[in-house]
């Protein structure tokens, strides 16, 4: 494999890694946002 290729490889693990991490912390705010989303709508 290629250098580029892999470092293109290594950041989207990072990237992945760090989106799972805010989602596993924000999971509970991203719960009320979309349940106020949703309250909107339907109103």
């Amino acid at each position: 494999m290629d250098k580029e290729r892999m470092i293109d490889l290594i950041w989207f693990f990072v990237a992945i890694s760090v989106f799972s991490t805010v989602i596993f912390f924000a999971r509970d705010s991203i719960a009320d946002l979309i349940a106020a989303i949703t309250k909107g709508v339907r109103l």
